[in-house]
């Protein structure tokens, strides 16, 4: 019952509003002329037709001051939540389009002519710009070239003059990358560049004789920090005079006694004394040349050395 009488309702709504629109119609036929009357009586139609929608369909008054806020708030958070979406997309676009970039060098099926491959090389390795082996790049392409095909068009991208592939070989493995100075302008000439070069090759020449002079001054100034400074003289030269006076003193002592004794028996402490000393000083001379060896391989001085190792010179003995 209750359907029908909404029904009903509808219906008779529905026939006030069509007469509504009749009645506008007739009136506004009888004021004006049969244009104005058209379109007034078209506007009256669409006026009839809004108050019939809104009989059907009605809504709730909602107060604007309370929907202000939260349509303002909405509307930046759909904004934000665009703008959030556009910079996903975009970012999904361009990883997608290098995967798919990638997917066309290392996907397909196998290459097995040469120039079909030396193609393909060239693109992936200008793709990645960097270093590979030739495993590295059989792997990366999953297999797609033969080794054999692989190696021949390597070569022949290396080979040929003006090259954009590069081989660096390390030992027994080679390495193949992009030229990285192709497509890179210069600022010189030829002739300009071939004069650089020149003084490059002067500079190169100058550099080496300067650095032999430095290794020579370097070594006399080893030579002369082993001297004894100005300072050390006067007490050095004491030292010397009081060593010589008691040398001399030995002497007289030792010349009184020789003097005493069996001519024969002198000559054989002289022979004795000979062949000792002679032996010191070849030992002398090897312990030497092996302690200078050794400072010069540990990059020491001699001196220093000498007195890590507890040697005693002549000088130091007092001889």
């Amino acid at each position: 019952m209750a359907k029908r009488k909404k029904d009903n309702e509808e219906d008779g709504s529905e026939e006030d509003s069509f007469d509504l629109a009749a009645s506008s119609q007739s009136s506004l036929s009888l004021s004006g002329s049969d244009s104005e009357s058209e379109k007034k009586a078209g506007k009256s139609k669409k006026i009839a037709a809004v108050v019939h929608q809104e009989k059907k369909n009605p809504q709730k008054d909602v107060p604007k001051t309370a929907n202000t806020k939260s349509s303002s708030t909405k509307g930046s958070s759909v904004d934000n939540a665009i703008k959030k979406e556009s910079s996903n997309t975009a970012k999904s676009t361009i990883i997608s389009a290098a995967t798919t970039s990638q997917d066309l060098l290392t996907g397909g099926g196998p290459v097995t002519t040469e120039l079909a491959a030396k193609k393909l090389l060239l693109q992936y390795l200008k793709s990645q710009n960097r270093p590979y082996s030739a495993i590295q790049l059989h792997d990366n392409l999953h297999g797609r070239i033969p080794k054999s095909v692989l190696e021949r068009s390597l070569a022949s991208l290396t080979s040929t003059e003006g090259a954009e592939i590069v081989c660096k070989e390390y030992g027994k493995s080679k390495i193949y990358f992009v030229d990285q100075n192709i497509g890179v302008s210069s600022d010189f000439t030829a002739e300009e560049l071939e004069q650089l070069e020149e003084e490059n090759e002067g500079l190169k020449q100058t550099l080496a004789k300067l650095s032999g002079d430095e290794k020579q001054l370097h070594l006399q100034l080893q030579e002369l920090e082993a001297q004894p400074s100005d300072a050390d003289l006067p007490r050095l030269l004491a030292s010397l005079e009081a060593t010589l006076q008691e040398k001399r003193g030995r002497l007289a002592t030792l010349s009184g006694q020789a003097a005493t004794q069996d001519p024969r028996g002198l000559e054989t402490v002289i022979r004795v004394h000979n062949f000792h000393r002679t032996a010191l000083l070849a030992r002398k001379l090897q312990c030497m040349e092996a302690v200078e060896a050794l400072s010069e391989g540990l990059g020491r001085k001699t001196k220093d050395l000498m007195a890590e190792l507890c040697l005693d010179s002549d000088q130091d003995a007092g001889w």
